[in-house]
């Protein structure tokens, strides 16, 4: 008899222990689950129209720029173009491209192109999650990367192959890199990124910030030399497309261009109020204000970074195992300020943001946690980042998401096209006011990050 009860109490625990297991593992049967959703459904994106890339793709425009470079020509000339776009970039990522060309030419091949992309977001989600002062298990990691791709954003960057997920890549590899002291490798990774989108130069002054000369100097020269090597493949013509790419970027980052809907930043949105254009009905004509109204959004900006990103010596003082979580929402915080700002940033550029969701999220945990006293000052924090990404798992292209397709926009419509850039300033204003509060408070405790997420202790790779 008593065997046999020892024998039930043995099977049921069995059965628990299973049904544990079990659901243990949901998250990576989740994430994956919304990962292979989201492939089938831009595979069916891609093979739906009689083309692609079709010419309402950026990797449309994109490869008019490269069949130029291949062809010796000029890539910032307006008649290579089939639509009113022209290429904007510095000529190093069209430059790659005409080099993709030869293996993959002009069709759906391009598909092994954007899936790169797709494994480089994977892999800036895992980087972040586990080598920041936590060891995150990837049940979540497969899960929160699911959650990411569903999204009609992501999917919409997935069928325009931009190079957001892979310059997310390289802003958390310099990062990394920068933490373990490698200058070379961090100051390359860096630069790429500088050389294809020129805002993200703001990192140098975040590396200035922090007293790391060294970085700075190396990231300022490595990019200055990408960009100069970047024309010398179109000798003779060089110094004209020098002169075409001012012309080219300036159109980008001017009127009329920047009062387009999907521009998100402030200065758009005072154009949209304030200026004659064709996409809104403004509040009133009078374009002169803008200027005036920039200024009070530039201080902030300057402000929140200067107060946001750690001194020197505060960057010395911190604990050891918070560090990344600083580096990686200071870095945030610094490039959430100056593209809100502007002149130009479109939905898709917010994955560029994603290490300050995860810096603030895990100084958030960690103070909450342990009941300090600024928890609450870093939960406000947490969320608004979370707010901005929650966006990002919304599965099909809503209104709000999608404010442009309303048609011509009046009134309080306008305001909806800067959600991105009021939010993303709320929530690099509130990071840096975390920040302050406990810079303010010398008898903080010298917290570790705890890890509730895997068995995986601290550090382990």
């Amino acid at each position: 008899m008593t065997l046999g009860k020892t024998s039930g109490i043995e099977m049921m625990t069995t059965n628990r222990n299973g049904l544990a297991s079990v659901l243990r593992m949901w998250p990576f049967a989740a994430g994956l689950f919304l990962i292979l959703l989201s492939v089938a459904a831009s595979v069916r994106h891609i093979f739906r129209g009689p083309a692609w890339p079709s010419d309402d793709a950026d990797l449309s425009l994109f490869l008019q720029a490269a069949r130029a470079i291949s062809r010796g020509q000029n890539p910032y000339d307006w008649a290579i173009y089939t639509h009113k776009m022209i290429y904007g970039y510095p000529p190093l990522f069209a430059e790659l491209l005409a080099i993709l060309r030869l293996p993959l030419g002009d069709g759906r091949l391009w598909m092994i192109w954007a899936a790169f992309g797709v494994i480089c977001l994977a892999a800036a989600m895992a980087l972040m999650m586990r080598r920041f002062g936590r060891t995150v298990s990837y049940r979540w990691i497969v899960l929160a990367v699911g959650a990411l791709m569903i999204g009609h954003i992501t999917r919409s960057d997935i069928y325009n192959v931009q190079p957001n997920f892979i310059l997310l890549l390289l802003i958390v590899v310099g990062i990394y890199q920068f933490s373990k002291n490698r200058l070379v490798s961090g100051s390359l990774a860096w630069a790429a990124v500088i050389v294809c989108k020129p805002f993200t130069g703001a990192m140098v002054f975040y590396l200035m910030r922090r007293g790391q000369w060294r970085e700075a100097l190396a990231t300022l020269l490595a990019s200055s030399l990408l960009f100069v090597g970047s024309f010398v493949p179109l000798l003779p013509i060089s110094l004209e497309v020098f002169k075409s790419w001012l012309q080219a970027s300036h159109w980008h980052s001017a009127f009329p261009n920047v009062a387009k809907p999907t521009n998100e930043t402030f200065y758009g949105l005072f154009y949209r109020l304030f200026a004659d254009n064709e996409f809104t009905t403004p509040w009133m004509v009078h374009p002169g204000v803008i200027q005036w109204l920039m200024i009070p959004v530039l201080l902030l900006a300057i402000g929140g970074i200067y107060f946001g990103v750690s001194s020197p010596g505060r960057r010395a003082a911190t604990p050891l195992a918070e560090v990344g979580a600083h580096d990686l929402l200071e870095v945030g915080l610094t490039l959430g300020l100056v593209m809100s700002c502007g002149p130009l940033m479109e939905g898709p550029h917010m994955f560029m943001l994603l290490p300050g969701l995860f810096g603030a999220a895990m100084l958030a945990q960690t103070r909450w946690r342990a009941n300090a006293p600024t928890k609450w000052w870093w939960l406000a924090a947490a969320a608004s980042w979370s707010l901005i990404f929650a966006f990002f798992t919304i599965p099909i292209s809503t209104p709000v998401v999608a404010p442009f397709s309303w048609g011509r926009l009046s009134g309080l419509e306008i305001l909806v096209t800067a959600k991105f850039g009021f939010l993303t300033a709320f929530a690099c204003i509130s990071s840096a006011l975390a920040l302050w509060q406990e810079r303010a408070r010398p008898s903080r405790p010298r917290l570790g990050l705890a890890n509730p997420w895997g068995r995986e202790p601290v550090g382990m790779a």
